[in-house]
């Protein structure tokens, strides 16, 4: 009788640590929150994906309606990661580690092209206030006349 005991006491034990390295695995989801409106360009969103001690923000453009066609590029530590062009369709990036992410947006029109940079900052050691929509991450927004 008391190795069907051990062996319970082990089972118990097994099962109390399983649910912690389960834990560990299990994602969390937060956003898209806006985090930009730019004129005839559209808008640009962030969510933020957790897994265990991993922390990743992807980035979503939406073209303004019935606007013109627009190529969106994704930088991130200098490479152009994505490329999407987008006439009414939204262009979601996949969530990235990276803590700065550039968005670089060019709309092609007949009075001219008009183009837009968005660098977005996720700060590490604050990356819990990105799951709250007035919390956003820093941003830097140039935004070019048409030419």
């Amino acid at each position: 009788m008391s190795g069907v005991r051990a062996l319970v006491l082990i089972l118990a034990v097994a099962l109390l640590l399983v649910p912690g390295s389960r834990a560990s695995r299990e994602t969390s989801h937060c956003g898209p929150f806006l985090l930009v409106q730019l004129p005839s360009l559209g808008t640009l969103s962030w969510r933020t994906v957790t897994q265990g001690q991993t922390i990743r923000h992807g980035l979503e453009y939406r073209p303004t309606p019935s606007a013109a066609t627009t190529d969106v590029r994704l930088v991130v530590d200098g490479e152009v990661v994505a490329k999407r062009r987008v006439d009414e369709q939204t262009a979601r990036f996949s969530p990235v580690r990276a803590r700065r992410q550039v968005v670089k947006l060019s709309q092609h029109t007949e009075p001219g092209t008009l183009r837009a940079s968005i660098e977005i900052d996720f700060k590490p050691g604050v990356t819990y206030t990105y799951c709250y929509p007035y919390l956003p991450p820093g941003l830097t927004i140039t935004l070019l006349p048409r030419s």
